[in-house]
């Protein structure tokens, strides 16, 4: 039925429904899944929900808050990551007297 391997490790993994019969109390809210969901549960040897994607996705969204805040990516390269460190900004919040007007070359760390 299959070959016999051995055992390396444990995925443990539980849903956000898994605790709805223990809630006392439920609200919902309804949000953009590519700005504020990206799942870390595999290895990098999977193609998603890796930390290679979850990095990509943090740095895509980085990229998008610098660009509305008036900052131009001059080589604005998928491959090539845009951090802002959160100490500086932690929703895209007060960028603009940082960005605006200013040229960035990937890859580039704003802190």
């Amino acid at each position: 039925a299959g070959n016999q391997c051995s055992l390396n490790g444990w995925k443990l993994e539980l849903f956000v429904f898994d605790i709805f019969e223990y809630a006392t109390k439920l609200e919902a809210y309804e949000c953009i899944r590519s700005e504020d969901f990206s799942p870390l549960k595999n290895s990098i040897s999977l193609p998603n929900d890796n930390p290679l994607t979850c990095r990509t996705h943090l740095s895509n969204l980085h990229k998008k808050w610098v660009k509305e805040a008036g900052g131009i990516i001059v080589n604005d390269d998928p491959n090539e990551l845009f951090e802002i460190s959160p100490l500086l900004s932690f929703a895209g919040e007060g960028l603009e007297p940082h960005v605006k007007g200013k040229e960035f070359k990937l890859p580039y760390y704003l802190h």
